[in-house]
C-alpha cells in the first residue's frame, strides 16, 4: 500500500517547482488508486499549503478542486483513536519530529508499506514503512 506526503501534492501545483512539479504529477498519475491512500492529516495540511501557494502567486489551482480530485482518486485513511499515542512512541523511538512521527503512525495504521516523501529521510525504512523520495536530486 502506498501513501503520499503533502509535499507531493504541493509540488504538483507549484508553478515554481520546476522538475519537482513534473515528478509529482508523474507520481500521482502512476500510483494505483486501489493501492494508494492519502492520510487524513495530509489532506488537512495540503489545504493549508495550497492556499499559501495561491496567495504567494505560485499556483492558480483552486485548493478545493485539487483536494477534491485527490479524494476522488485515492481513499482517505482516517486515523484510529490510538494514532497520536503511537506517533509519540515512534517519535521517541526514532528521534523524529512530532509531525513526522504522526504521519508515520498514520501510515502504519492504514497498512502503508511505501510513503512518498522528501521530509523523512533519516532511514530508508522505519517500522516496515519504506520512505521513498520521489524528487531525488530534482531542483
Amino acid at each position: 500500500m502506498n501513501a503520499i506526503d503533502t509535499n507531493v501534492v504541493a509540488y504538483s501545483v507549484d508553478a515554481d517547482a520546476g522538475e519537482k512539479r513534473l515528478r509529482a504529477l508523474g507520481l500521482l498519475a502512476r500510483l494505483d488508486p486501489a493501492d494508494t491512500v492519502i492520510p487524513w492529516q495530509v489532506v488537512c495540511e495540503a489545504g493549508s499549503v495550497l492556499l499559501k501557494l495561491v496567495v504567494r502567486g505560485r499556483s492558480q489551482a483552486d485548493p478545493s478542486a485539487v483536494i477534491g480530485a485527490l479524494m476522488t482518486r485515492f481513499r482517505v485513511a482516517i486515523p484510529s483513536e490510538g494514532l497520536v499515542l503511537q506517533g509519540l512512541r515512534l517519535r521517541e523511538a526514532h528521534q523524529m519530529s512530532y509531525w513526522d512521527s504522526l504521519l508515520l503512525a498514520a501510515c502504519l495504521d492504514a497498512g502503508v508499506t511505501r510513503l512518498y516523501t522528501e521530509d523523512i529521510q533519516s532511514r530508508p525504512v522505519i517500522d516496515s514503512v519504506e520512505l521513498i523520495d520521489p524528487f531525488g536530486s530534482a531542483s
